[in-house]
């Protein structure tokens, strides 16, 4: 059980996150991206940043988590080749080309989004702290009275901040990524490339929303209503099908584009999926019983 949970939260995400990446390079280029310069290459550039994040994330789950250079360095690679192989890819996508300029977009992004992680979680690049026999922190100053008392408040306060920046960084700012991204490939026409099996497209959202539905449950066990069990499975069950709903009705205004009721029915039912299974594996949401002895 403990494998299928390591891969469910750590590798999972990533397949699903790669497996987004080929669908959106399976299309023609996006027509309707606001005319901004190099709008294009901050896109890869968030994209991939993302990816090494993910990367960090997961490889910290393994038994080199220790050797940190080895972490580093492997989360940077991956990362950066697969943009280099969606590049390769892409040349072979009709209305497409493959570009340079976006690999390397895709290498700094991934370069950038290893290095914030690491930053961020403490992991890959260790902060330095001083021991009893250092002396105070850097950022404490040792003093008695109400100046001492000070000082130890606003070390607490900027410890709660990096918190509160280290919880929305690696819970809830991949739902946004996730869902820019589902934004942008909805913002298409419809894949012409897909494989012709039956129910491919509604398969493909269902498990789209299954990984959203997860990603929420995930974000609101880490918020004061998480041992309201109900509610984290009925928020993260709603937000994630009206985004589905939302979707669809974008899509009513997009080119070439319609929206379809069983689209809409498909990305509910994934997230219920998706919620249920991520609070299975976790233990979180539907509580196992367990017996007594």
């Amino acid at each position: 059980m403990k494998k299928i949970h390591k891969f469910t939260v750590y590798w999972f995400p990533i397949l699903v996150y790669c497996l987004l990446i080929y669908i959106q390079s399976s299309h023609p280029s996006p027509q309707s991206l606001p005319d901004w310069p190099f709008i294009d290459k901050l896109l890869h550039f968030a994209c991939y940043a993302f990816l090494g994040a993910l990367f960090v994330r997961a490889f910290n789950t393994t038994p080199i988590k220790h050797n940190l250079k080895l972490v580093v360095i492997l989360s940077v690679l991956l990362s950066s080749l697969y943009g280099i192989s969606d590049e390769i890819h892409q040349h072979f996508v009709p209305f497409r080309t493959a570009d340079v300029m976006d690999a390397l977009s895709d290498i700094l992004g991934s370069i950038a989004g290893v290095y914030l992680y690491s930053k961020l979680t403490g992991s890959g690049f260790p902060v330095q702290r001083c021991s009893e026999k250092d002396g105070p922190q850097p950022g404490f100053r040792q003093g008695s009275g109400v100046r001492g008392q000070v000082s130890g408040i606003r070390g607490q306060g900027s410890g709660i901040r990096l918190k509160k920046i280290h919880k929305f960084t690696v819970y809830w700012f991949p739902i946004l990524v996730y869902c820019l991204l589902i934004y942008i490939q909805s913002s298409h026409p419809s894949p012409q490339s897909l494989p012709d099996w039956p129910f491919i497209d509604k398969l493909l959202h269902f498990a789209c929303y299954a990984f959203l539905g997860a990603l929420f449950v995930r974000a609101f066990n880490t918020t004061p209503i998480k041992h309201n069990l109900k509610l984290v499975v009925i928020l993260s069950v709603l937000l994630s099908s009206l985004y589905g709903i939302s979707d669809e009705i974008h899509q009513h205004f997009v080119p070439f584009r319609t929206a379809d009721v069983m689209d809409a029915l498909s990305d509910i039912l994934g997230s219920i999926a998706g919620v249920y299974l991520y609070s299975k594996l976790t233990g979180s949401g539907f509580p196992v019983q367990r017996s007594r002895l």
